[in-house]
Formats: structure tokens, sequence, C-alpha cells
């Protein structure tokens, strides 16, 4: 069997993202095992650390690869740097406890899970020089998303001070908000590298 290429390794990673965004929207679910979901979504950023390495790793033994070695090191590493982001998010979650049901946390979550499957879907359009501007539209629609992401935050963090019972419960609100804040703009970033690979194809 045949070692995978460059292109579905990167599109395992996109994979990656994806599942680990789902789980994280999953701890937001009324009832959620939190300590589980986070376990879950630390064995999946380990997987895409795997895969990081062995895209590295692939740069360094092929002289040809499907786009500039700087570019896939980028996208690789933008990729990665998600699923930390998502992990750090989920390690917060665990750790504080906030989310639990939360219908405004619920619905940022969701818009991160959305970003997540445009980059992932941005990524698989990747390839033909004649699909290069659905990929700029994709990319664009995650900055749209990632606008609405940091409003809903924003809007979630107003309401968790003006009706929280506790002080407390504001403060673990907002450090959830502030670790799905950073995955979002992680996300965005992905964004911003996958069309810096798509215009170089130009």
């Amino acid at each position: 069997m045949s070692p995978p290429t460059l292109w579905q390794m990167l599109s395992a990673q996109a994979d990656h993202v994806v599942r680990g965004a789902m789980l994280l929207e999953a701890i937001a679910a009324p009832g959620a095992n939190a300590a589980r979901t986070s376990a879950e979504i630390s064995d999946i950023e380990q997987a895409g650390d795997r895969v990081t390495h062995d895209i590295i790793l692939s740069l360094q033994r092929h002289w040809i690869v499907p786009m500039e070695r700087d570019q896939t090191h980028r996208l690789a590493t933008a990729l990665d740097d998600v699923l930390d982001r998502i992990e750090d998010a989920a390690g917060v979650v665990e750790a504080v406890g906030a989310l639990d049901g939360d219908t405004s946390l619920a619905e940022v979550t969701s818009m991160i899970r959305e970003m997540a499957v445009g980059l992932a879907s941005a990524l698989v359009t990747l390839g033909p020089r004649d699909r290069i501007r659905q990929v700029l539209d994709k990319c664009q629609a995650i900055h749209v998303e990632l606008e609405r992401t940091r409003r809903e935050a924003r809007v979630a963090q107003a309401t968790a001070i003006r009706e929280s019972v506790s002080a407390d419960r504001s403060l673990r609100v907002g450090f959830v908000l502030r670790a799905l804040a950073a995955v979002a703009d992680a996300v965005g970033d992905g964004a911003n590298v996958l069309s810096d690979v798509a215009l170089a194809q130009l």
C-alpha cells in the first residue's frame, strides 16, 4: 500500500478539525459529559499532531510537491493550530464547567463548527485553477461567519453578566468565551492561509 499523498494528509487533517469542532459543539449540549468529550478531543488533537508530523516529513523527503513547500507547511501548521485551540477550549470547559446547556454558548460553538466545515470544504475544493474562485468565496464566507461569531460571543458575555445569579458564573462563561474566540480566530487564520495558497496558484 502506497503512503498517503500530501493532499490526502491535508484532507485528513481538515477532517480532524471538523470532528474536533463537532465534539466542541457537543460539550455545549445539555447533559454533556465534558470530561469524556474533552478526552476524545485530545485524542483527535494527537492524531492531528501525527498528521502534521507526517506532512513535514513528507516535505523533507520529496523534491516534487503539489504546491509550494512553505505554503504546504503554513497550511498544515494552521490546521494544527485550530486543533490546538479546540483542545484548549475543551480543557477550559472541562475545568470551569461553564457551558452546561447554555444556549448562547451553544450558538457560538455551532458557529465554530460551521466555520470548520467551511474550511474543510475550501481545502478539498483547492486544486484545479478553475476552482480557485470557489476556494476564495468559501474563505470569505468563513470570515463573515467569524465576525458573526465574535458578535455572538460579545452578546453571550453581556447576557452572562446581566443574567448571572453570581459573579462566579459570569467569570466562568467569560473564560469559556475567550477560549472559543481563540478557536474561531484560528479558523479565520486558516482561511487566510488557504486564500494565500489559492491565489499563488493563479
